[in-house]
C-alpha cells in the first residue's frame, strides 16, 4: 500500500498551498451540491475485493500487471503496489432501501 508522511510542521508556503487546495475542493463540493450534481433518489450500492498476490513462500509477488494481461478481466484494475489487485462490482440500484 501507498504510505503517508505528516508533517505537522509545514513551511508557511506549503501551509497556504495546502489550504489553497483544500478550499478548491470545498468550493468544488459546494458548487456539485448546489447544481444538484449528485443523485437523491436512486440508491446504489457497489462493492470491492482486494486481493494480495503471494509467491510460494507468501511473500509479496509484484506481479499485478502480467496477471491482468492474461485474465483480461474488466472487473480487475491494479492497486497502488504490485502485489495488489482489486475487484469491482458494477453497482446495484436498490428500489427499496
Amino acid at each position: 500500500m501507498g504510505r503517508h508522511d505528516v508533517t505537522p510542521d509545514l513551511a508557511p508556503q506549503q501551509f497556504r498551498a495546502f489550504t489553497r487546495a483544500l478550499l478548491t475542493d470545498v468550493r468544488a463540493l459546494d458548487h456539485m451540491i448546489r447544481e444538484g450534481m449528485f443523485e437523491t433518489e436512486i440508491r446504489r450500492m457497489g462493492a470491492e475485493q482486494e486481493v494480495f498476490l503471494v509467491n510460494r513462500g507468501w511473500r509479496p509477488a509484484s506481479v499485478a500487471t502480467q496477471v491482468l494481461e492474461q485474465l483480461e478481466q474488466k472487473e480487475l484494475t491494479t492497486e497502488l503496489a504490485l502485489f495488489n489487485l482489486e475487484m469491482n462490482l458494477d453497482p446495484l440500484v436498490l428500489e427499496s432501501f
